[in-house]
């Protein structure tokens, strides 16, 4: 993991407050605990099973979540960095 430029964290906080409103606490609070953590294709963030104790914002890229049946993958949604909200 790596440090956040800023340009990315500006463009978080852009995103984040189409959602609500950021205040400059908030804002300082994230900026404390936000790391940068760039992936390979085909990465998986979670094992079935696994709790998820994380929040993804998506810079680039595509993410998507799928489950198996009858050994073949089938997608539940998707997510990209040009949709309203990019988090997953």
């Amino acid at each position: 993991m790596s440090t956040v430029n800023q340009s990315a964290l500006n463009n978080f906080f852009i995103r984040l407050s189409q959602v609500s409103p950021v205040s400059a606490a908030l804002r300082e609070a994230l900026t404390q605990c936000i790391q940068r953590d760039c992936l390979p294709p085909k990465s998986l963030l979670l094992q079935e099973g696994d709790i998820c104790r994380s929040v993804y914002y998506i810079e680039s890229g595509l993410a998507r979540g799928f489950y198996l049946k009858d050994e073949e993958e089938i997608t539940a949604w998707s997510q990209t960095p040009a949709w309203k909200y990019p988090w997953v």
